[in-house]
C-alpha cells in the first residue's frame, strides 16, 4: 500500500525469518531419545555382579543424548533446557544418585553456529559447578580443535573417537568410586579386612573362582588338566577369522580383545576380555571363529586341547561339565550384550518421534536400580509384599524338594525367591552372590554344631579325628611337590613357610588363616614349614 519496495522488502525478509525461526526451532536436534548409562552395556567383560554393579551406579550417573543434523540458537535452546530441567529434578535426590557426566554424541551432527556454541558453553559452565562433566563422543581431530577454538572445551580430553571409548571412560570412574567404598567397608571391622585380603590372594592365584562355583565340582586337581601360555601386548594374535580354534582358553592375567577386522594399532574392539573370562569358545564344537583375538596386554591364559579336555571330561566330569556349562553362560552373555549394544546403537536412530518432550522418563531411569533392588530384598526376605501368594509351579516344587531340610526353611528359598525365577533378568540375584548367601547359611548351621571350633576348646574331651579323604590326600601331596624344595644331599624335600598359602590353594583350599606354632600369623621368610 505504501508504495515502497524496500519496505516490502524487509518485511518480507523478517516474515520469512520469523517463519524459518518458528518451524526449524521445532525440528529436533536429538536423534531418538535420551540414554541413561544402565542402558549401554560395558565393552569391557566382568562379572555378573560387577555388571549388574557398573549399570546401576551408571544409570544415574551417566546421561547419553545422540545430537544430528544442524544446531543453531532456536533448537540449542531446547537442548539445553532439557539438560537443565533433568539436572534440576534431581534436587531432591542424594548426591552420590544425581548426575555427574552428560555425553553428547557428534556422530550424525553436521555443525552448529555460534549462537549455539555459547549456548553450550553457558550449559558447560553451569553444569560444571554441580560437579557435572560434559563430555563429547565420535569427534575427530579436526572437529576437537574447533571446539576448543570456540572454548566449547578447555581440554581435548573431554573429546573421544566413539561412544563407546566414552562410556568405558564413565565406568573406569565408576570402578574407582567402588574401590572407594569398598575399602570403607573393608575398614569398619578387622574381618572384613581378613576376609577382603582373602579374597584377592585367591583372585591373584587361579582365574577359576567363577566357575567352579561349589565343592563338589573342585574335587580334584584342574592344573593336571591344562597348560598355560604367554600372551604380549599387540603382537600376540590367539585366532583369526575362519580359523578353527585348537585351544579352549581362560584369562588369567592381562587382556585380549575381539576385533572384527585387521587394524594397525587394534585400539577399537568390539569386547574385552579379562580374568576368568572363556575364549575360543568355539573348540567345544569345532566351529570356526568369527573375529581376531588379540592380546591387548602382556598377560596368561590356561588352555585345553583335545586331549587335556577329554582326559578332564574322563577323570573329573563333573569338573568339566561345571567348566562347559560356564563357557555356555559367557556365550549367551556375550550374545546378549551384543543385541543390548546393537539396540543402544540403532534404536534411537529408528525412533518414530526424534523429540525431547517426551524424553523425560526414558527406559532405564532411575527405576532401573529400584526394580533390581527390590527383587533382591524379595530373594533375601526382607519386606513385605501385598500380592497374594500362589502355588508353586510344579518346577519350582521339585526343586525345593532337592534343598536340604535345614536350607529349605532359609529365607532365600522363599516362596517368593523361587516365584521371581523366571522373571527378567534384571530383577534376578546374580548366581554368585546366590552361592555365596548358600555358603553363609551353611556356615551358620555348621557353627552351631560347633564344627569350626578348636581341638583345644574341646579341654579333656577326647577328640577323634576323621582320616583325610583319598581325594584331598593326592591333591595334597601333588601341591607339595609342585612348592617344596630340596634341602640337597640325602634330606627329604621341605615346604618353605612362605608357600605354604599358594600350596593349599593349588590343591583347592582356600580363604585360610595360617597360624605359626606359637600362634603369630604364619607367613614370610624361607624356614622350612614340613616335610612330605
Amino acid at each position: 500500500i505504501t508504495g515502497e519496495l524496500l519496505q516490502a522488502v524487509l518485511v518480507g525478509g523478517l516474515l520469512t525469518g520469523v517463519d524459518f525461526i518458528l518451524r526449524y526451532s521445532k525440528v529436533s536436534v536429538v536423534a531418538g531419545r535420551p540414554m541413561r548409562g544402565g542402558e549401554l552395556p560395558p565393552c569391557e567383560r566382568c562379572g555378573e555382579v560387577l555388571e549388574k554393579s557398573l549399570s546401576h551406579i551408571a544409570n544415574s550417573w551417566l546421561l547419553v543424548i545422540r545430537l544430528k543434523g544442524f544446531i543453531f540458537f532456536a533448537s540449542a535452546q531446547s537442548l539445553t533446557s532439557y539438560v537443565r530441567e533433568q539436572i534440576a529434578a534431581e534436587q531432591d535426590v542424594p548426591e552420590y544418585r544425581r548426575l555427574k557426566f552428560v555425553i553428547f554424541d557428534c556422530q550424525m551432527l553436521d555443525a552448529m553456529d555460534a549462537s549455539a556454541s555459547k549456548a553450550l558453553k553457558k550449559l558447560i559452565v553451569e553444569a560444571a559447578e554441580l560437579n557435572i562433566r560434559v563430555l563429547w563422543s565420535h569427534v575427530t581431530p579436526e572437529m576437537g580443535e574447533e571446539m576448543k577454538s570456540r572454548t566449547i572445551v578447555e581440554s581435548l580430553s573431554d573429546c573421544f573417537v566413539d561412544l563407546e571409548r566414552a562410556v568405558q571412560h564413565v565406568h573406569g570412574i565408576v570402578l574407582k568410586y567402588r574401590e572407594a567404598l569398598q575399602k570403607r567397608w573393608l575398614a569398619v571391622h578387622p574381618a572384613f579386612q581378613l576376609h577382603g585380603d582373602l579374597a584377592r590372594a585367591r583372585i591373584a592365584f587361579e582365574p577359576l573362582q567363577h566357575t567352579l562355583l561349589i565343592d563338589v565340582t573342585r574335587f580334584g586337581c584342574p592344573w593336571q588338566y591344562c597348560a598355560r601360555m604367554s600372551l604380549q601386548a599387540k603382537q600376540t594374535v590367539v585366532c583369526t577369522p575362519g580359523d578353527k580354534p585348537g585351544y579352549l582358553m581362560l584369562v588369567h592375567t592381562g587382556a585380549v580383545g575381539l576385533f572384527q577386522e585387521r587394524q594397525d594399532g587394534w585400539s577399537n574392539p568390539v569386547a574385552i576380555y579379562k580374568q576368568g573370562w572363556f575364549i575360543n569358545r568355539e573348540m567345544l564344537i569345532g566351529a570356526a571363529s568369527y573375529y581376531y583375538i588379540v592380546a591387548l596386554e602382556d598377560g596368561e591364559v590356561l588352555y585345553w586341547d583335545e586331549r587335556l579336555w577329554n582326559q578332564m571330561r574322563r577323570e573329573r566330569p563333573l569338573m568339566a561339565s561345571a567348566i562347559f556349562s560356564m563357557v555356555m553362560k559367557q556365550q549367551a552373555r556375550d550374545s546378549d550384550l551384543l543385541v543390548r549394544a546393537l539396540r543402544a546403537a540403532y534404536a534411537p536412530i529408528d525412533a518414530s518421534e526424534d523429540s525431547l518432550d517426551d524424553a523425560s522418563a526414558p527406559e532405564g531411569s532411575s527405576s532401573f536400580g529400584a526394580a533390581s533392588d527390590s527383587a533382591a530384598m524379595r530373594l533375601l526376605g526382607s519386606g513385605s509384599s501385598s500380592e497374594s501368594e500362589a502355588p508353586l509351579p510344579a518346577a519350582a516344587a521339585k526343586a525345593r524338594g532337592r534343598v536340604s531340610m535345614v536350607l529349605h526353611s532359609a529365607r532365600i528359598f522363599a516362596e517368593e525367591a523361587l516365584e521371581d525365577a523366571d522373571s527378567s533378568a534384571e530383577g534376578q540375584m546374580p548366581e554368585e552372590m546366590f552361592h555365596r548367601l548358600v555358603g553363609v547359611q551353611a556356615a551358620q548351621v555348621l557353627d552351631a554344631f560347633h564344627l569350626y571350633s578348636s581341638v583345644a576348646s574341646a579341654g579333656d574331651e577326647e577328640v577323634v579325628l576323621p582320616p583325610l579323604p583319598a581325594s584331598f590326600q593326592r591333591d595334597l601331596e601333588l601341591s607339595f611337590a609342585v612348592y617344596s624344595q630340596s634341602t640337597g644331599g640325602a634330606g627329604a624335600p621341605l615346604l618353605p613357610r612362605s608357600e605354604v598359602q599358594r600350596a593349599l590353594m593349588y590343591a583347592g583350599i582356600f580363604n585360610t588363616v595360617l597360624r605359626d606354632f606359637d600362634g603369630a600369623d604364619c607367613g614370610g621368610g624361607g624356614d622350612a614349614a614340613g616335610e612330605g
